[in-house]
């Protein structure tokens, strides 16, 4: 039976060493005993105790503590939300989109005044003009 954060149960934070760890954990398992010996606090004691063990046994081992901490941090990112931005109002545009806007729309007004046969020259023109045809 996992607690839902081992670090938490400890009270350290995920950068503490296997020092603090063990010592946490002893600290804990003391107060865990003191526990069983109150009458009504046996179930909530040794459910504590259990708890502890597997945290010894997962924090304390490099390999297996890798694993916890990168299980941990997919499970953190999964449950916050994404990042959104809202998508900005028309009224507050950056100029240079307002200027391809109109840019765009004034290309596009000169494409259908010359249709296809004036493309086509304009092109041809550009392309003698510049050097391109040249032999």
């Amino acid at each position: 039976m996992r607690s839902s954060d081992l670090y938490t149960l400890l009270g350290l934070s995920p950068k503490a060493t296997a020092q603090q760890i063990e010592e946490r954990i002893r600290e804990r398992l003391s107060a865990a005993r003191r526990m069983v010996l109150q009458p009504g606090q046996q179930e909530q004691a040794g459910l504590l105790i259990q708890q502890l063990r597997e945290a010894r046994l997962i924090l304390l081992d490099p390999l297996q503590r890798a694993r916890y901490d990168t299980a941990r941090l997919r499970a953190m990112t999964q449950l916050a939300p994404p990042p959104t931005r809202p998508a900005p109002k028309p009224s507050q545009s950056p100029v240079w989109v307002k200027q391809g806007r109109a840019q765009s729309e004034r290309l596009r007004r000169v494409l259908q005044q010359i249709g296809p046969f004036g493309l086509f020259l304009a092109g041809f023109l550009l392309g003698w003009i510049i050097g391109i045809n040249t032999p």
